[in-house]
């Protein structure tokens, strides 16, 4: 059935009504959220950076919290290849594993303060690490057997970490404004992306078969051909800060905007559509639900868009 009226931009029609994209769904310790991913369980899974806890929703909304074992703030968060989650530990310098039952088994970095923030699995199916405090990557077994690498440059800030279709894992240099890929046997190659403090943050493989990142001081997206390593980037038309990307199941780009309370859709050309909610948005991930799913920090709360 048609809607009688037309849909604004944050609304669909449903059954001849017209419904919000966003739908919230508050953490029951006030927790905030951090960063998200679809889980092998077919829910979503989060890290909260003040409570020691991490969690799981539902696709329906049911929300349940875990404590963090070693205390302290969770980081990045992903799905492993053994059925589990896997998580950074922030501030107590370990990764960890979580069942779908929320057993916890942690693996603590060679390096004291190291900072673990983001992390991915490798076409080697292995756990990769960036270590934000120690200007290091780690290649994490699923035994927990840890192999860290240090960056060509001097603190460098690594962020976002992503496996690229090359096989090579490519990762985000905030304060060297460089997106890095290390190889299979090791070696770091950094390509600096401006000569201005713009911080590289988040990075994806993109569904063009290129790696796609945000910079959350510069305003913009950007993209890294893997056919020649070339970078372009795009604006992003409103006053925003980029955070958390991820590609939805229209295969598209999306991002976060931590300070504009927008969703960006980047097509193919680069052209970018803002969709406002509710408040900043920080994690995004595509669910096994069709719809994007994001973190709320400064509300506590994990949200649901439905795609257009």
């Amino acid at each position: 059935m048609a809607c009688t009226i037309q849909c604004a931009a944050n609304a669909y029609c449903d059954a001849g009504i017209c419904r919000s994209r966003v739908t919230e769904f508050s953490i029951p310790s006030g927790g905030d959220s951090y960063a998200i991913t679809a889980g092998p369980d077919g829910s979503l899974w989060f890290t909260e950076k003040s409570v020691s806890n991490f969690g799981r929703i539902t696709t329906s909304g049911t929300i349940t919290e875990f404590p963090i074992p070693a205390g302290g703030s969770g980081g990045g968060i992903t799905a492993g290849p053994d059925g589990n989650v896997w998580f950074t530990e922030l501030t107590a310098s370990n990764v960890a594993s979580v069942t779908p039952g929320g057993m916890v088994h942690e693996y603590p970095l060679p390096t004291a303060g190291a900072g673990p923030l983001r992390i991915c699995v490798g076409s080697d199916g292995a756990l990769w690490v960036t270590e934000d405090y120690a200007n290091k990557i780690a290649r994490v077994t699923l035994a927990g057997e840890v192999t860290e690498m240090v960056t060509p440059t001097a603190e460098t800030s690594p962020e976002g970490i992503a496996n690229g279709p090359d096989g090579n894992i490519w990762f985000a240099e905030a304060n060297t404004n460089a997106i890095a890929f290390a190889s299979s046997g090791g070696t770091i190659t950094e390509l600096v992306v401006t000569s201005d403090y713009w911080f590289p943050e988040e990075i994806v493989s993109g569904p063009d078969g290129n790696m796609w990142f945000t910079e959350y001081l510069g305003g913009r997206v950007g993209k890294v051909s893997l056919a020649n390593h070339a970078i372009s980037t795009f604006t992003v038309p409103w006053q925003g800060t980029p955070s958390g990307i991820a590609v939805g199941q229209d295969r598209n780009v999306w991002f976060a905007d931590q300070d504009g309370a927008s969703l960006g859709r980047v097509d193919s050309t680069g052209k970018i559509t803002q969709y406002l909610v509710p408040s900043a948005a920080v994690g995004i991930a595509a669910g096994s639900d069709g719809n994007l799913w994001f973190t709320e920090p400064s509300a506590g709360k994990i949200a649901r868009f439905v795609l257009p």
